[in-house]
């Protein structure tokens, strides 16, 4: 498998991942937490989840993409060396 197929396997993975851990796990949390315990007003939030899944699969993505991009570089330095 290529590398830009992994990047990108990784970034689609580890956004339902983390979708589906805001949408069931801190949902559930969620209603705990807020005083009304309604749902509608908790529905509110959901944009809210699926941007914080977004962003945590984009870090996740690009972390993974530094680290390969620094692993290069280590290599070339010791082929230098």
């Amino acid at each position: 498998m290529k590398t830009n197929t992994k990047v990108i396997l990784l970034a689609i993975l580890s956004f339902f991942a983390f979708y589906l851990f805001n949408q069931y796990i801190l949902c559930g949390i969620g209603f705990l937490l807020i005083i009304g315990r309604d749902s509608y007003e908790l529905s509110y939030h959901m944009p809210s989840y699926t941007g914080i899944a977004l962003i945590a699969s984009l870090i996740v993505t690009y972390t993974y993409i530094i680290i390969k991009k620094i692993n290069v570089l280590l290599e070339e330095i010791k082929k230098i060396k």
